[in-house]
């Protein structure tokens, strides 16, 4: 469902048979979307299991988790 709906809605707004404010809430919508994906990825990660695997990998994700803090108060501070 999820790949058929993904196609129609880009062959529509390719088409320009959208509304351009429709266009816009696509946007928005796959943009939020994304963003609830990748933060349930993140939310697998499994404590005990990084530190059976070594606190090497523990740091690894913590400069990632960083890193991603960082970019977001960026953007947050560049579009406001």
């Amino acid at each position: 469902p999820f790949m058929i709906g993904f196609i129609l809605i880009g062959l529509a707004a390719n088409l320009h048979l959208l509304p351009p404010p429709a266009t816009d809430a696509t946007v928005r919508t796959g943009k939020l979307l994304l963003t609830f994906a990748m933060s349930g990825l993140g939310m697998r990660i499994h404590l005990p299991s990084l530190l059976q695997n070594g606190l090497k990998v523990l740091g690894v994700q913590a400069i990632a988790t960083g890193l991603q803090i960082l970019t977001a108060l960026g953007l947050i501070r560049l579009l406001l």
